[in-house]
């Protein structure tokens, strides 16, 4: 109990009934004095609406480092929220945007990202290298691919929030590079509402030369595509493929 509070109601019968709590709260209170409270500091102060807003979205983020990639699948990262578990990206987004901020705030930790980031891509790239998304065939419909399309495009999964590749960008100390994330960012809105997974591959094709030819993995030997300009190996006629794509749909969603 946060505070106690005696009225003396009357005389004789109700103050007899009252004494026992009268008692148990002098002895909570006693065993408890930072309880005790006077009459000016029980009065609520007001509050403005733009203060409440705030206050309503100020759940604790900071007070450790999110390392959203620890299980090496940065979808699948959870925080408390409300005494529940929830997924990063089901967060609302003005949360969603915090937690971002307290796990990416330098390079180092915006390379680690963009490792499993690269992880998530290769997978649903695959699913499309592999058939799973073919309408037609043995064992093949467009209910089934629509269904998978439901799993690749999740907005729960927070590698489909472009604010992702953004805060990345904010905070790669690299010009070439935060181009290169901010037009992830774009491929990432476009594949959302047109259910494309042109958008991912291009994504997908970016992610993987930051990854393994500018941050991270520079010596393993995996092929180069040539779709970041911060890359060595950037090929020219793959930019403008991809700014093309960028462009049409944005014609065609005008």
């Amino acid at each position: 109990m946060k505070k106690w509070q005696v009225t003396l109601i009357g005389i004789s019968t109700a103050a007899v009934m009252m004494s026992g709590a009268v008692y148990v709260g002098l002895h909570h209170l006693k065993s408890n004095p930072s309880n005790v409270h006077t009459e000016a500091e029980a009065v609520t102060p007001k509050v403005d609406a733009k203060e409440q807003l705030e206050a309503a979205n100020d759940f604790e983020l900071t007070r450790f480092k999110f390392n959203f990639y620890k299980a090496q699948n940065i979808d699948a990262f959870q925080v408390d929220y409300n005494d529940t578990r929830v997924l990063i990206g089901a967060l609302p987004q003005a949360d969603r945007t915090k937690a971002l901020h307290s796990a990416i705030s330098n390079r180092e930790e915006a390379a680690k990202a963009i490792r499993y980031i690269h992880g998530n891509l290769n997978n649903t790239v695959g699913l499309y290298k592999n058939g799973y998304l073919e309408t037609t065939g043995y064992g093949h419909s467009t209910q089934a691919a629509e269904q998978m399309k439901d799993g690749i495009f999740s907005p729960d999964s927070l590698t489909n929030h472009p604010e992702l590749y953004i805060r990345l960008a904010e905070v790669i100390d690299n010009e070439k590079a935060a181009q290169d994330l901010r037009d992830v960012a774009a491929l990432i809105q476009i594949g959302n509402a047109k259910r494309d997974i042109q958008a991912v591959i291009y994504a997908h094709r970016i992610i993987h030369d930051l990854d393994g030819y500018v941050f991270n993995r520079p010596d393993e030997g995996e092929e180069e595509f040539g779709a970041a300009r911060a890359a060595n190996g950037v090929k020219p006629a793959l930019l403008a493929e991809i700014a093309k794509y960028m462009d049409r749909i944005n014609k065609e969603t005008a």
